[in-house]
């Protein structure tokens, strides 16, 4: 399955952070005698982070890694319902915004990708940018960086091209 290196890679991770090895966060137990394998799998790092609780409570990296896709689609729609809301949509188009982002083919068809699933950072980090233009308050721009950050962790992937759109946006 292609869900494979990926469940291995979060499982990985939430072991060292649940044990407190943080020195071998980022070692993988792979192809030995390499010491950092787990860079030859995609950047999930935020996401073993964020569900690092629902591990602590189960033990089990299949659960952390459902409900880290579950979650992905709500964000996804939350995010998205906000940014629409911001750019002055009324609820109807704002909700339908949101279907349209969370539960597209294109994210269908990753789905087997967590890496490539969780792009459910990005309308928080536009709707931050947006909300930073509007009302001149550098709080937002904090908690734009914040979410750019959990997005570049969670998948590097789209953290590089979502950089190029987001350079264009604040242009």
């Amino acid at each position: 399955s292609d869900a494979i290196p990926s469940l291995w890679a979060l499982n990985w991770q939430l072991i060292q952070l649940s044990t407190g090895k943080f020195d071998e966060l980022f070692t993988g137990n792979a192809f030995y005698p390499l010491d950092q394998s787990i860079y030859f799998n995609a950047s999930i790092f935020s996401t073993a982070v964020l569900t690092l609780p629902v591990f602590l409570a189960t033990k089990d990296p299949y659960i952390c890694y459902g409900v880290a896709v579950f979650f992905s689609y709500i964000l996804s729609s939350a995010g998205m319902f906000l940014l629409a809301r911001s750019l002055k949509l009324d609820n109807a188009a704002s909700f339908l915004a949101a279907l349209i982002f969370s539960f597209s083919e294109a994210r269908h068809g990753v789905s087997g990708y967590i890496h490539l699933l969780t792009i459910q950072w990005m309308p928080f980090i536009l709707f931050f940018i947006h909300k930073y233009f509007n009302e001149q308050r550098r709080v937002f721009l904090y908690w734009a960086s914040l979410f750019y950050l959990i997005q570049i962790t969670a998948s590097a992937y789209h953290g590089v091209f979502f950089s190029i759109i987001l350079l264009v946006f604040v242009l």
